[in-house]
């Protein structure tokens, strides 16, 4: 017993972790919208960061056309509201939409996009230590998608 009342484990209706039967009905799908927009633009926050520290420090090929020219002025301004610009910009969109299922739909999209991209600066991050000699011949190999940025 817990204050009083009985542990809901999940049997009926109520705030327990077990029960979330009622979490996958059309009718919470706005809970879901906000979950997966909270998420996705975390994800984004942590994009921004890890690429404003690999390009500041290491180096990095940026694959983005546009990020790299906006990273072509040395200051992480441009780039950080680029960046904040398409989080805000993706998540009031499908938020005003979140009761559509069209939109839940491109919320799971962008939650799954920045859920790989997320993947993939874990394993980018995780092997630059190893890449050392190989980050050093990309440097120095002129290739126009290299870019690194004053500190």
């Amino acid at each position: 017993m817990l204050g009083g009342r009985e542990p809901d484990l999940g049997q009926g209706p109520g705030p327990g972790l077990l029960h979330l039967r009622g979490t996958l009905t059309p009718g919470a799908r706005a809970l879901r919208m906000n979950m997966l927009l909270s998420a996705t633009a975390l994800m984004g926050l942590g994009d921004l960061d890890m690429t404003l520290q690999f390009v500041r420090s290491v180096g990095m090929i940026e694959v983005n056309p546009l990020a790299r020219a906006l990273m072509e002025g040395q200051s992480p301004l441009p780039v950080v509201l680029f960046k904040l610009g398409t989080i805000l910009f993706c998540v009031s969109v499908l938020y005003m939409a979140r009761k559509r299922r069209h939109a839940e739909v491109a919320a799971w999209t962008c939650f799954l996009v920045m859920a790989a991209l997320t993947m993939h600066w874990t394993r980018y991050s995780d092997g630059m230590a190893e890449l050392t000699p190989e980050v050093s011949a990309m440097a120095a190999a002129d290739d126009p998608r290299w870019v690194t940025m004053d500190p």
